[in-house]
């Protein structure tokens, strides 16, 4: 990774000329063993100093950014989970990194409207099958190359190279006509993306997916400059994070900080910002104080911290709330925790579980919504009034304890400890899942522990389903309901496929995809989601908006469901 050098020029050069003088004496005379470990000693402290001096630069660093203008500062809680677009996935990166700094043929705009980013615009066949993309002429890339057809298809190509191991491919691009060959090794070629002309490109699909055009705003295919890197060497280097985006990638040290520079020759006019600066931090008050004290122009904050920062006068009118496309749910485990095998025993959860509560008051002030649907509301433009149509599952303890006698379970329940498997870094999460087990002690006598895991290790343990219950977050990968109903739960491609199978079910996600108006396509995706619900293996629990302190001299912080937006219009007016 390319550092910053005035990280490494913090050693004194009069320490360093003594340190040498005085290992010379030492070398000479042949002191003793006590000598030596002396200078030993020493030595070591002068390097301990040394990365005390270089945490005093970083910090320095941070406040001299404050005096500079033109400046955003933000503080992210970990790493980006890649410097490959074709290895991003989880939102922060996305929102933070990709965004700024890659573009797509398509994304969405303030409205969460699909709209064309390197495409000028696009044409669909009669059979749709296909698909014509026109490029805007006069693209350039942050290393001055325009972007033309060429690198459109060598990036999609690049992406489903089976040597590259792309995590995400197969789920986004294997619709793509000879996307599957190219994932098993069997070619070395997209043959369904042809170049019609220097600014043209078609892209022919598999099947009749109403959805695929969203598939394409996923950071996977994101378009690069043609042999930037080697289709199977992962992009590691500065020198290889080439986008077309307003910001283009200037340092990065991990665990400390990465910078964006302002790309002066974007297409649409330079961006308002000089630079964005985000620090590393996993201390969430940490960031919090260092907003306060203006170190940070926006930082993001836990549900648990909103009450308490809305009853600071100062600080609390710096809150703002945003909609995204995020849901958590929990997941029914039936292979993990054996009642549950029982329908009745999982419907005695779904009515024992009191979900106004945890908003009402376990997260009071936070800004969180009772979710009565797997799907936002509004999240995808069209479906609000499918969505406000459902209404999950209403408490009632005794009518919970009447399923639960009608069950198999019905006089051992308290036999089977229930596990619920939650984020450790997640303090929501915690607050939920232990509220979650007092409730159902309390009306169904069960036992019930919480199990907190790191990121990477809870979502290894949640995929192999080794928990009675998962409770976890679904941030939209695209935004259409198969994004939260066949990703999830089709018992062929969902997630949580070993959990739930349902042929009906199937059945309606699989109409919906190649239905032949949107109309059709959500009426199905409605009917799916209520048959969801019926089989009791998904509890829906709150819509977490993101909660965010945005300085007032700020301006034009945009967002929409997917969360933010690249700053292009970005601002600081003091």
């Amino acid at each position: 990774m390319k550092t910053n050098n005035t990280y490494l020029l913090y050693i004194s050069n009069t320490m360093m000329k003594k340190l040498i003088i005085f290992r010379s004496t030492i070398l000479k005379r042949k002191e003793s063993f006590k000598t030596t470990l002396f200078f030993i000693c020493l030595y070591t402290t002068s390097l301990l100093l040394h990365g005390c001096f270089m945490d005093s630069e970083a910090a320095n660093k941070t406040k001299s950014k404050a005096a500079s203008k033109n400046i955003l500062r933000t503080p992210m809680v970990s790493d980006p989970s890649s410097l490959d677009p074709a290895f991003i996935d989880e939102p922060f990166s996305r929102q933070t990194y990709v965004n700024p700094v890659y573009e797509c043929l398509l994304t969405y705009d303030k409205d969460n409207k699909l709209v064309g980013q390197l495409a000028k615009n696009w044409t669909v066949l009669p059979n749709k099958l296909a698909y014509i993309f026109n490029l805007h002429q006069g693209i350039k890339f942050h290393n001055g190359k325009e972007v033309t057809a060429n690198d459109v298809k060598w990036s999609l190509e690049r992406a489903c190279n089976p040597k590259l191991a792309s995590p995400t491919a197969e789920t986004y691009l294997k619709y793509i006509v000879g996307a599957s060959d190219m994932l098993d090794g069997k070619s070395n070629h997209l043959s369904g993306v042809q170049i019609l002309d220097k600014y043209s490109v078609m892209i022919s699909i598999t099947n009749k997916l109403n959805y695929f055009l969203s598939m394409l705003t996923h950071p996977v295919s994101a378009i690069m400059p043609q042999g930037i890197a080697s289709r199977s060497e992962r992009i590691t280097k500065l020198s290889q994070v080439i986008g077309s985006g307003p910001f283009k990638i200037a340092d990065y040290i991990p665990n400390q900080f990465f910078s964006l520079k302002a790309f002066d020759d974007y297409r649409s006019g330079r961006p308002k910002l000089n630079e964005i600066f985000v620090k590393i931090s996993s201390d969430r008050i940490t960031n919090i104080n260092k907003f306060k004290s203006k170190e940070f122009e926006f930082c993001y904050i836990p549900f648990t911290e909103v009450p308490n920062i809305r009853n600071d006068k100062k600080t609390g009118p710096l809150i703002r709330m945003c909609k995204n496309s995020s849901t958590t749910y929990f997941v029914l485990m039936p292979n993990a925790y054996k009642p549950f095998q029982d329908p009745f025993v999982r419907k005695a959860v779904t009515k024992a579980i009191n979900r106004k509560y945890i908003v009402n008051e376990l997260l009071k002030g936070s800004g969180v919504l009772l979710a009565n649907s797997l799907i936002p509301p509004d999240a995808i433009p069209g479906y609000k009034k499918y969505a406000n149509q459902l209404n999950a599952y209403t408490y009632n303890p005794d009518e919970a304890r009447k399923l639960l006698s009608e069950s198999s379970y019905a006089h051992n329940i308290q036999d089977y400890t229930l596990e619920i498997l939650i984020n450790e870094g997640s303090p929501t999460s915690a607050l939920i899942a232990d509220n979650i087990a007092i409730q159902l002690k309390n009306s169904l006598g069960m036992n019930v522990k919480r199990k907190s895991m790191e990121y990477s290790a809870y979502i290894q343990q949640a995929n192999q389903e080794k928990s009675g219950v998962t409770l976890t977050t679904k941030y939209a990968d695209y935004l259409d309901p198969s994004t939260y109903l066949r990703d999830l739960f089709h018992s062929q491609v969902g997630i949580h496929k070993k959990s739930y199978e349902n042929p009906d079910f199937d059945h309606l996600v699989d109409a919906a995809i190649i239905a032949d108006n949107q109309e059709d396509a959500y009426k199905k995706y409605y009917e799916a989601e209520k048959l969801l619900l019926e089989d009791a293996i998904m509890i829906p629990v709150i819509f977490p908006a993101s909660a965010v302190l945005q300085q007032k001299y700020l301006k034009n912080l945009d967002t929409n469901a997917m969360g933010l937006m690249p700053f292009l219009d970005t601002s600081l007016d003091h």
